[in-house]
């Protein structure tokens, strides 16, 4: 994994945006029912990766999944980000590294 900031596309259509990682990281992971375009990729890309305590995303659209690594203390900014969004938004996991 690079320890940079920029974006990557893998052959299956997934794109992560790589951000730094930390020992206390948590993984959350979103089913977003309305991203299943770049477009919303994007709006949701905006929205978090300026959020602090945000250490990465990792994009599924063809599965409408959002992995976000994360501080803990972020998860519930992070949630309410990805509601003002209005795309359906609903978290099915979150573990700790």
């Amino acid at each position: 994994m690079c320890s940079h900031s920029h974006k990557h596309e893998t052959s299956e259509g997934i794109n992560v945006s790589v951000l730094t990682e930390e020992a206390s990281d948590t993984l959350a992971v979103y089913r977003i029912e309305n991203m299943d375009r770049p477009v919303e990729e994007t709006l949701i890309s905006k929205k978090l990766e300026s959020m602090q305590g945000v250490r990465g995303l990792e994009f599924n659209l063809m599965q409408r999944i959002l992995k976000v690594r994360h501080d803990p203390a972020a998860l519930s900014a992070i949630s309410e980000a990805l509601d003002s969004l209005d795309m359906g938004a609903k978290q099915i996991s979150s573990e700790s590294k």
